[in-house]
């Protein structure tokens, strides 16, 4: 009963929603007084733990309901914190503070000891409510240049749904600011993996779109060599897709829009061999230490 009244956030819960959350179809005769008898050993019990005279657990028309200022739950902390993120107007900064309290309050699972539907359905509710905050304070901190915090909610976020092209692409443009291309890459090519394995389809727009820039990118900011080995096979890709038909008078066709899928598609296949490839090389340089 405590759980019901605690996962209801301090508004009223009618008797007749206990008795149903309880025992479900199953009531007893005598439901409503057996739940009135609960309440009294309850507040029994609660006004002892929490050093007062005061329950928290409140009677209101029809029901009763928990006094959140009288206790402290994390889930109350979370929404109220989340509230407070959210305000129109509040500086980044603080906003960001916010969501990590916030956050940080509902690392824990909710209640997976407990099994009943209407907790389960809770559950779900819960984790939705977590992960959309995390996905807004993580594109929030990208927004603001904080793109270590923004690439750990990502995470976070990736944790609890593998497949949130949102977080993917948080992700993906904080590696491309940062100028991390490499790293960019190889998440992409994550991404890819997963869903071309998982779904049988290639992640959405928003998310292939950063590729090009993430392989164009070491035009101008060349950070390390593998970029200039995916942007080789890339060039490559493109010398190779012209139409070895020629026009009349000896020019071939540049690859125009109709090849441009299939040649994303062709060379993000050559860039998972290359660097599959690159790494067995590696692995057999003289000095190169062998992974457990």
């Amino acid at each position: 009963m405590l759980l019901a009244l605690c996962l209801h956030h301090g508004a009223g819960v009618s008797k007749t929603r206990l008795v149903e959350l309880l025992w479900g179809s199953a009531a007893p005769h005598g439901a409503t007084a057996t739940l009135e008898s609960y309440v009294s050993l309850l507040r029994h019990r609660l006004e002892p733990l929490l050093g007062t005279t005061a329950s928290p657990v409140r009677t209101m028309p029809g029901g009763y309901r928990i006094d959140l200022d009288g206790v402290d739950l994390d889930l109350a902390r979370f929404e109220r914190l989340l509230r407070l993120a959210r305000q129109p107007g509040t500086d980044a900064a603080v906003a960001l503070s916010r969501y990590a309290s916030a956050l940080s309050a509902v690392q824990a699972p909710l209640l997976p000891e407990e099994d009943a539907a209407w907790i389960g359905e809770t559950r779900e509710a819960h984790d939705s409510a977590v992960l959309r905050a995390t996905l807004e304070a993580a594109e929030l901190a990208l927004a603001a240049g904080a793109h270590g915090q923004a690439e750990r909610w990502a995470a976070q976020a990736l944790q609890r749904d593998q497949f949130s092209e949102s977080a993917w692409l948080v992700l993906l443009r904080s590696f491309e600011l940062r100028g991390q291309h490499a790293d960019g890459l190889r998440a992409y090519e994550s991404c890819r993996s997963l869903f071309a394995a998982e779904l049988g389809c290639p992640p959405g727009a928003r998310v292939r779109e950063v590729f090009p820039r993430l392989l164009g990118a070491d035009e101008h900011h060349q950070d390390d060599d593998l970029d200039e080995l995916l942007d080789a096979v890339f060039r490559l890709h493109l010398a190779l897709a012209a139409d070895p038909a020629r026009d009349g008078v000896g020019t071939p066709r540049a690859p125009g829009a109709a090849d441009a899928g299939l040649l994303t598609r062709a060379f993000e296949d050559d860039s998972s061999r290359l660097k599959q490839l690159l790494d067995h090389v590696t692995r057999q340089l003289p000095g190169t230490p062998v992974s457990a």
